[in-house]
């Protein structure tokens, strides 16, 4: 059998969602498609059988970029071997999207070399010749991330403050993400073993659009055995997304 043309035509997708949040570690499984197909065949006899096919992708690397994404990758490029004509690899590459990742539609680069078997002639009846064809090309990955509610603490201060009394903790609290938070509940709580321990923990806000800023004030208690310093103290916001799912943001 001798195989006249039909060279490997490669296309990658993303297996799964390509929908990720701001803050998400992720791990990214790409599928490889070899769509490469055999036009033209000759069947006589005194031909020697080639050991490869010219529409199979040979030592297939695959790298990814993050174009113009906000995306950290933290994997190097993946070996995907040899792809057949008609069969398809995958691959998969650690990913990292930024907790003030911009919500939109991107388009990743994925970078894929390869070689293939060009041609093939033969010297007499036991004698053949290969020659093989590297390649490189791009192929594209649309991804989305979505939008989400961030906060920010643009001011802070406190009103009778002392070790084993009450006081309030005044906040301005502004939503740097891109989503419009929808009946928001701002909500306080203890962080780890620190002192100061809130006595009213939640704050109904409702409507919190992106760039906004909200006033809250809460009532905490201070531990007796407090010393005089600063402590930490957890906040973050439970609200109705653009989809209508109850989402809570990063803890701030």
């Amino acid at each position: 059998v001798k195989y006249l043309t039909g060279d490997p035509d490669l296309s990658a997708s993303v297996a799964g969602r390509n929908e990720f949040s701001p803050g998400e570690d992720v791990v990214l499984k790409v599928n490889i498609e070899n769509r490469g197909l055999i036009d033209m065949k000759f069947v006589r006899s005194g031909i020697v059988e080639r050991d490869d096919l010219p529409s199979t992708a040979k030592l297939v690397k695959v790298g990814l970029s993050p174009g113009d994404s906000p995306l950290v990758i933290r994997s190097d490029p993946q070996m995907a071997g040899d792809i057949p004509g008609g069969k398809t690899a995958s691959v998969s590459f650690s990913v990292k999207v930024p907790a003030d990742a911009a919500a939109g539609d991107y388009t990743i680069p994925l970078q894929v070399h390869y070689v293939y078997l060009k041609t093939a002639e033969q010297f007499g009846q036991d004698a053949i010749s290969y020659t093989y064809r590297d390649v490189d090309e791009t192929l594209d990955l649309p991804i989305r991330i979505k939008p989400r509610a961030m906060l920010e603490a643009a001011s802070i201060s406190s009103e009778h403050l002392n070790a084993g009394t009450e006081g309030y903790l005044q906040l301005t609290i502004r939503n740097r993400g891109s989503e419009d938070a929808k009946d928001a509940v701002v909500r306080i709580s203890r962080n780890g073993n620190s002192p100061v321990i809130p006595t009213d923990s939640s704050l109904f806000v409702g409507e919190f659009p992106a760039g906004s800023s909200r006033e809250a004030r809460f009532k905490v208690s201070v531990s007796r055995d407090a010393g005089e310093g600063d402590y930490p103290i957890d906040l973050s916001c439970q609200y109705t997304n653009s989809e209508g799912d109850v989402v809570t943001s990063d803890i701030l």
